[in-house]
């Protein structure tokens, strides 16, 4: 099973590293290198890498690892450190005492408490998230009538919802259809029973 599979590992928790795949390209503790890496494997760096990666596989940068420079991987676990930006293809993970330096751009990101994020994150659709979707429709389904607004479903959410007439701080005396509110409004008595 991978990293970033959709079906949960109860051995695993989700924000743990995991063990890697024994076929795996590892950068041991202790090992620095300075250039690129690519390629469609996974790897796992427990060293240093100064310069880019650029990998159709997973990366898993373990808790010692250290990244200086551009990440672009299908899937991304930062334990480590990384100064650059960092773009997951299907999902990044920045665990607890994981530090990124740098913009997260991916469909599905995790920042774990405990994480360390210097950054800003971008999430977007892929073109299977778009493609699983339901379709939105500007209609009810029949031809000429367009769709009501969402109303809010809570009376704080209907009081932070501002009123689309831009009538910001009136109080309005009428009722969803337009019709008058007794007791309600600017004039309205004070004294009034509840």
């Amino acid at each position: 099973m991978g990293w970033f599979s959709s079906a949960p590992d109860p051995a695993a928790s989700p924000l743990r590293p995991t063990p890697f795949d024994p076929g795996a390209t590892r950068v041991s503790t202790g090992t620095r290198i300075v250039g690129r890496i690519e390629g469609d494997m996974e790897v796992v760096i427990d060293g240093e890498l100064e310069g880019e990666v650029r990998l159709g596989g997973h990366l898993l940068i373990g808790a010692s690892g250290a990244v200086r420079g551009e990440v672009v991987a299908r899937g991304v676990r930062v334990a480590g450190r990384v100064i650059g930006d960092v773009r997951g293809l299907e999902r990044i993970e920045l665990l607890a005492g994981g530090s990124v330096e740098g913009n997260l751009t991916a469909p599905r990101v995790v920042v774990a408490e405990g994480a360390f994020l210097s950054g800003r994150v971008v999430m977007h659709e892929t073109p299977a998230d778009r493609a699983a979707a339901p379709k939105a429709s500007a209609t009810n389904g029949k031809p000429g009538e367009a769709s009501a607004p969402a109303e809010a479903s809570t009376p704080d959410a209907a009081a932070a919802v501002p009123p689309a007439d831009g009538a910001a701080g009136r109080q309005s005396s009428k009722d969803r259809g337009g019709k008058e509110r007794p007791g309600k409004g600017p004039n309205a008595p004070t004294d009034a029973p509840r």
